[in-house]
């Protein structure tokens, strides 16, 4: 074979690059290529050397077994002695036989003395060195001092590490923890949420409770080897290697971990102690990496951050966590007031809210923005309207001071050009949503029927559609309930992706979009309400109002009562159509009043019952007395909502009985008007009477849907109903184990920021209060918080909920956070209340409560 041809077909790797220096490695030099690699002549010499290699490895294997799984000493563990390029393998006492380094016997004490004498195996002995304590791996990690400080976020992280169990009554840490495993929490959400600030906070906040803290870029395999191979040459001895392979500098953390000691030098002395440890693994996007590096034994803590959903996903090793949500407008409003110092600016409280709610609560947004308005010495109006003006530029912005340190901005943070480039058909998917409604996304609009849509790359059918939502929600880019099939998107990265886009792409794109809303909804000829075109507004409205919409719900009921009130007169055809959606018209308009508080709703409930007397009389349509049934219940919250109570109990007792004289009436029917009075009874301490009046509807829903339904927000209302009755009875436990079931169910039915889901978490926070359970009960309130903050019609809850966490903190001794919170509850309360002069300590709940509609209290 010439020289030219042996270049051409060798195919295998140097001696170099092959070996490991595993111990007592064997390397083989072979004059093959990969296709003819396992063709061995049975008299060649490669045969010749394999066949002793085997016979040795088969005489030594139960010793070699033996040895491996001894238990290792404890001084072995902890200060481990590496050879020169050796792997973890080669501990001190770890020989493990080949033909290169026979032993005499198979007695495996033996072969531990003779591995003394393996020249391949040169043990360095040392005496061992524990480590100097505090020990710090930080890296380049700096403390943000302008970090906004999110405490609830941090209490969460607390409890779950238990950090109170290891202060003395004095406050001071003691020394009194044994190995364990270790303890986690993850930190989760899409990229700009202050992962890595709140883990950089909480690292340097906490400190002092630890012996030893680390922080671990965890993006890629290759960040992680590096940083454990310096972390073992600063945990390990002076023997250490300083080329120590991966594999092995794993190992020596991993095992310093689980058994950590160190000393404290003291007056002269060093003071021997079992540490303690705190461990950051930031950015940790990709699970598959991290399992490998992340440490399961010792008396430590570990904080993840990541996009990666790992409490979502129920990662084995990863359970306990937090997702991460946008900041609501006011404490968004609060954030930005800070960092800008905008504290005394002329109306910064309503401006500084508004700017939050233009960057959709992202603090990345919000603090950079901050550093925008400090540099160029902006108010907080002149910077609102250069947003409006130039978002995209502003969005691509490099900022100066700590800000700039960071290596995004808005427009790169989530990594989209990685999908446009990478990933297309997750990138085109991701257009699609960048242009439709961000908080609910009916998934059967995105890949069901949509074979004549022409979008490029998109993904049409199932597995193409749910490999590229994968992938979105792996990055967090994307939220999904499984139960109601539909996905919100954050409304900023809507507005990036947007700005990706040419206005011929948007053209092209908005025409997609409606062609998928049409294949949804498409148009069918006839008088059926529920298909035809001319229905459309009507039903929009409808589908907006049952998803706690209110606002828009007026837009659209308003429009419908116009369109529909002209064809009345016109006398078009169809009188009988016109007339039950103009009635459904002023029916929402009447229940968006109540709720939003606009008005007292009681000249649309009126104009309801006179449409439906009429139509009775005129048509005589059985499910016209149904809908006058429902008119009454709609009554009774309007005279609810003007305190006639009177009125209210007759009305709703009305609603019942309409219901109970029609026929055949659908199931569930009169749920509606049975838990609005059952509440009615609670009010007024009447327990009984509310269990009888509720009893029906909550068996029937029970047989029917089951005790778990999360079907319909109607069964969470009966169960909260029921909640409210068990703890008028002082059954209090059974009162949680409803409230649990009522926040399972009105999270999947109605969303996460829904004012219902605020109702739940409030009342569950008071009920562990009750219970004594003072961690769970601020955890609750504090979400309880954030989503009526977050929601316009709902300050009168988010004021009694702030006046109650400030009652308290004032109990536990923070005045400070609670005169905070009192002065915020109170600012609304003179708004609802302006002719009231009561001081906040004069206040009771009950005074809170009856700023609150009868639902909600």
């Amino acid at each position: 074979m010439t020289e030219d041809e042996t270049e051409r077909i060798t195919a295998l790797v140097t001696k170099a690059i092959a070996q490991i220096y595993a111990a007592n490695e064997v390397m083989f030099q072979v004059d093959k290529n990969h296709h003819t690699l396992c063709d061995i002549d049975v008299d060649g010499p490669l045969n010749q050397q394999l066949v002793p290699f085997f016979n040795t490895f088969a005489k030594h294997a139960q010793a070699n077994v033996q040895l491996t799984l001894r238990p290792m000493p404890n001084h072995e563990v902890k200060n481990p002695r590496l050879r020169t390029k050796s792997s973890i393998s080669s501990f001190k006492s770890d020989s493990r036989h080949t033909p290169e380094t026979e032993a005499p016997n198979e007695d495996v004490q033996q072969i531990q003395d003779d591995a003394q004498r393996d020249a391949g195996c040169d043990v360095i002995e040392e005496p061992s060195e524990d480590v100097e304590l505090p020990f710090s791996h930080i890296a380049s990690v700096s403390r943000n001092q302008k970090f906004y400080f999110q405490k609830s976020v941090v209490d969460r992280i607390d409890g779950a590490f238990d950090l109170k169990d290891n202060l003395d009554t004095h406050g001071v840490r003691v020394h009194n923890q044994s190995p364990h495993n270790a303890k986690s929490f993850v930190l989760c959400g899409m990229g700009g949420l202050g992962k890595t600030e709140i883990a950089i906070e909480y690292l340097y906040s906490r400190r002092d409770r630890f012996d030893a803290i680390f922080w671990i870029y965890a993006d890629t395999v290759r960040k992680l080897a590096a940083q454990f191979v310096a972390l073992a040459k600063e945990l390990g001895s002076a023997a250490t290697s300083e080329d120590i392979e991966e594999v092995s500098a794993r190992e020596i953390v991993k095992g310093w971990l689980a058994s950590p000691v160190g000393y404290y030098k003291k007056d002269g002395r060093s003071e021997k102690v079992d540490a303690t440890w705190l461990l950051v693994f930031n950015n940790a996007d990709n699970p598959d990496i991290l399992g490998d590096w992340i440490p399961t034994q010792g008396p430590g803590c570990i904080l993840v951050t990541s996009r990666f959903p790992y409490v979502k996903m129920s990662t084995y090793y990863l359970r306990i966590g937090l997702e991460l949500q946008p900041l609501s407008p006011e404490i968004g409003g609060d954030m930005l007031r800070q960092l800008s110092e905008r504290e005394q600016e002329t109306n910064a409280v309503s401006s500084s809210i508004r700017i939050a709610e233009l960057l959709g609560g992202l603090p990345l947004a919000i603090s950079q923005m901050s550093a925008i308005i400090q540099r160029d010495q902006l108010t907080l109006q002149e910077f609102e309207e250069w947003y409006h003006e130039d978002s995209k530029g502003l969005h691509s912005e490099r900022v100066p001071g700590k800000e700039s340190d960071y290596q995004y901005t808005i427009a790169t943070v989530w990594a989209i050009e990685q999908l446009e480039l990478n990933k297309k058909p997750v990138f085109s998917l991701l257009k699609v949503l960048a242009i439709l409604d961000p908080d609910i996304i009916p998934e059967d609009l995105l890949h069901e029927d949509i074979k004549d849509i022409e979008l490029p790359d998109y993904p049409k059918k199932g597995r193409p559609y749910f490999n590229a939502r994968a992938d979105l929600l792996r990055a967090s880019l994307v939220k999904r309930n499984i139960a109601s099939n539909e996905l919100r998107i954050h409304r900023l990265l809507q507005d990036v992706v947007r700005h990706k886009m040419s206005e011929s792409e948007l053209h092209i794109l908005y025409a997609s979009a409606a062609s998928l809303l049409h294949s949804a909804w498409p148009y069918v000829s006839g008088t059926d309400p529920s298909r035809n075109q001319s229905w459309r507004v009507p039903i929009a409205e409808k589908y907006i109002f049952e998803r706690g919409l209110s606002d828009q719900t007026v837009i659209f009921a308003s429009l419908a009562k116009i369109i529909l009130e002209k064809a009345v007169e016109e006398n078009s055809d169809d009188q009988k159509e016109i007339t039950h959606w103009l009635g459904e018209a002023h029916h929402n308009l009447s229940l968006a009043a109540v709720h939003t508080g606009s008005s007292d709703g009681m000249e649309d409930v009126k104009i309801w019952l006179d449409i439906l007397r009429d139509r009775i009389h005129k048509f005589q349509i059985p499910s016209d007395q149904l809908s006058l049934a429902t008119a009454y219940n709609q009554l009774g919250m309007v005279h609810c909502g003007k305190h006639q109570n009177e009125d209210v109990i007759n009305s709703w007792k009305e609603s019942v009985a309409i219901f109970g004289r029609v026929k055949g009436h659908p199931q569930f029917s009169d749920r509606y008007p049975r838990i609005s009075l059952a509440m009615m009874h609670v009010l007024q301490d009447q327990a009984d009477e509310a269990v009888e009046i509720l009893k029906p509807t909550l068996k029937e829903h029970e047989q029917i849907l089951g005790k778990e339904d999360t079907s319909t927000s109607a069964t969470g209302q009966i169960w909260q109903c029921m909640r409210n009755i068990r703890n008028l009875q002082h059954r209090y436990k059974e009162a949680i184990e409803y409230h649990k079931r009522t926040v399972m169910n009105m999270r999947i039915t109605l969303g996460e920021n829904h004012y219902f889901t605020g109702d739940c978490f409030y009342r569950l926070g008071l009920d562990w209060k009750r219970q004594g359970n003072n961690s769970e009960a601020r955890s609750n309130l504090d979400i309880a918080i954030n989503i009526f903050t977050g929601s316009k019609y709902s300050k009168e809850q988010a004021a009694r909920a702030m006046w109650t966490k400030g009652c308290w903190l004032k109990d536990a001794g923070d005045l400070t956070g609670s005169e905070r919170l009192f002065q915020k509850a109170m600012d609304i309360w003179h708004l609802r209340m302006p002719d009231d002069t009561r001081l906040v300590h004069e206040l009771q709940s009950k005074d809170w409560s009856h700023l609150i509609t009868y639902w909600s209290r």
